[in-house]
């Protein structure tokens, strides 16, 4: 892991087999910029990133995939006022379909 700062933007990169976070705080707002492959091994790690904070986003732009229970996992955050930036197309399409799939079931 790596830190750096640069006025108030304060980074910790971690990079695991591919799988890349970023955490950018600026003012009162937490960004986890994502890159590469999410799978569900990685939720947990994502979890810890997230606990505690408010007024947090995740900035999706470079991720290249995701599986059934990360989709599920970013559905959860978006219930939670967890922000999803830059969230590629085909991701939002399976949130949105399996949203729907759980919306019909009840």
């Amino acid at each position: 892991m790596q830190r750096y700062t640069d006025g108030d933007l304060i980074a910790c990169i971690s990079v695991v087999n591919g799988f890349r976070i970023e955490k950018m705080v600026e003012m009162r707002n937490t960004i986890l910029r994502i890159s590469g492959q999410i799978t569900s091994e990685h939720i947990p790690q994502l979890k810890v990133e997230i606990a505690g904070e408010s007024n947090i986003a995740l900035d999706l732009e470079n991720v290249t995939l995701v599986n059934g229970e990360v989709v599920q996992f970013l559905m959860e955050c978006e219930l939670k006022a967890i922000k999803l930036r830059n969230c590629p197309p085909y991701i939002r399409e399976w949130i949105r379909t399996m949203g729907n799939d759980v919306g019909g079931s009840i």
